[in-house]
């Protein structure tokens, strides 16, 4: 099935033949090929970049928490002992 208008005929003329043209065609490669791989480890650096964030800020409510936690200890143990002492006032 070969026609004379068919894509692929049209193709056969677009390759190139000569030194310079070869040349040219693998320096555009080789730029795209470094365009992409640029442009991945961007995308990387701010994945791994928003992930570190990420972790510093939940070490830094895990520290917040102790701390809260440390307070609403305090406050039972005095509530508890202000309940204690009015138990034996009524006493």
């Amino acid at each position: 099935m070969v026609c004379g208008n068919s894509y692929h005929s049209r193709l056969r003329g677009s390759v190139p033949k000569n030194f310079v043209g070869k040349a040219v065609v693998v320096v555009l490669m080789f730029s795209g090929i470094t365009t992409l791989g640029l442009l991945t480890n961007s995308l990387n650096n701010i994945f791994v970049r928003s992930g570190r964030q990420t972790e510093r800020k939940l070490a830094e409510f895990e520290k917040e928490l102790a701390e809260q936690r440390a307070i609403l200890e305090e406050i039972r143990s005095t509530v508890l002992a202000m309940s204690r002492k009015m138990d034996k006032n009524d006493d």
